[in-house]
């Protein structure tokens, strides 16, 4: 469900990716990678777009921003549709909106962002080729019509640097309004030969998020450190979550459903050290708690789990030679599991036993590359 249609692109000042599991900073699945996306506080000048394409392809785009006392506040409006190359259409329809205040700058400041975003859609999933080969069904064509999807998510989010002889300060804190109700069939009337194998997949959760990160110098040994230490939490509120058979978006039974509180926290610390002007290593730790609580519609497939790990991070780089390092990165990280699939001890179709999953997984990379900057 990661849904990044909530971005508007004219307004990112900059994004920092980072891939694999070798920095602090990063805890549930940093083996994946992540990303992290900041917004422009002030436009040069107002923003207007009108676009328009193939496919019923139409998009505007409204952005502004205005001096406020002290602070600056954008303003920002967008709206979009495309029904895609498909026989049936998408008819997919986007509107976005952002209101965000803020004054002074990264080193201290104060900033409070509100996005709106809603989306629903038509879903063309996958055909059979046998279907497509012998001509019955077009290559973008669907063999159920009626399957469909629609999304929202509301934040408000704020962030509160500070600079003092301590070093920087960054608060961070966030609320999310999130939902889904997803209708797709992959195997068509393979389980279901009347009704299809039409299944209705609903997510409504609100989630609540804030952190305190550090960054601060000093000298070990003679030597100049970089360091930044934190601590994160986050609770999913999630009163539903359920999987549905369905016909044509009627339900006609309940798989599962569950209401699931879910808890996690993060501590770190990570210090860089400049041994000489051709060496420095990174060397980072991190630990995160987890705690699952699930109340099901099938008493077997309730219950709480909670679960530690312990992450830590090395990184050893030589260079720079004519902007070029050599490096090379080791760190342990880990991906969390469906809530769900932690406490069950029953699968809810059939009703054989089944082993739960371990709440949080293990992952483990290292790699070893060249960086470059010729130019």
């Amino acid at each position: 469900y990661s849904d990044n249609n909530f971005l508007i692109p004219e307004l990112v000042a900059g994004v920092q990716y980072q891939k694999g599991t070798y920095s602090a900073e990063v805890g549930d699945f940093s083996a994946a990678g992540s990303i992290n996306v900041n917004y422009l506080n002030v436009l040069d000048r107002p923003l207007a777009k009108l676009e328009g394409g193939p496919n019923q392809f139409g998009r505007a785009l409204l952005a502004a921003s205005s001096r406020v006392g002290e602070g600056q506040v954008l303003y920002a409006a967008e709206a979009y549709h495309s029904d895609g190359p498909w026989v049936h259409p998408d008819d997919y329809r986007k509107l976005n909106g952002v209101l965000r205040y803020s004054r002074g700058n990264q080193q201290g400041g104060f900033s409070l962002t509100a996005m709106g975003y809603s989306g629903k859609w038509h879903s063309t999933d996958q055909v059979p080729e046998r279907a497509v080969l012998s001509g019955q069904l077009d290559r973008f064509d669907t063999v159920d019509s009626t399957d469909r999807g629609e999304t929202h998510r509301y934040s408000l989010s704020g962030e509160w640097p500070t600079s003092s002889a301590a070093g920087l300060t960054q608060v961070k804190a966030y609320a999310v309004d999130y939902g889904l109700d997803l209708f797709s069939n992959f195997t068509f009337f393979l389980n279901h030969p009347v009704n299809g194998d039409q299944y209705e997949q609903k997510d409504q959760r609100t989630i609540f998020g804030a952190s305190v990160t550090q960054r601060f110098l000093s000298r070990w040994f003679g030597r100049d450190v970089e360091n930044v230490a934190g601590v994160q939490g986050r609770w999913d509120d999630i009163p539903t979550v359920g999987l549905y058979h369905t016909r044509a978006r009627q339900r006609l039974e309940t798989i599962r459903q569950d209401d699931v509180d879910q808890l996690s926290g993060g501590a770190f610390f990570q210090t860089s050290v400049q041994w000489s002007n051709t060496l420095r290593t990174i060397a980072g730790l991190r630990g995160d708690l987890y705690h699952f609580n699930v109340r099901s519609d099938g008493p077997a497939n309730s219950g709480t789990r909670t679960a530690a790990l312990a992450s830590p991070k090395l990184s050893l780089v030589l260079g720079p030679w004519k902007s070029t390092e050599v490096y090379a990165n080791w760190g342990l990280g880990f991906h969390s599991n469906d809530a769900r699939g932690a406490v069950q001890t029953r699968d809810p179709k059939t009703g054989q036993p089944v082993r739960g999953v371990e709440p949080i997984v293990r992952a483990t990379g290292y790699e070893q590359g060249v960086r470059t900057l010729p130019f």
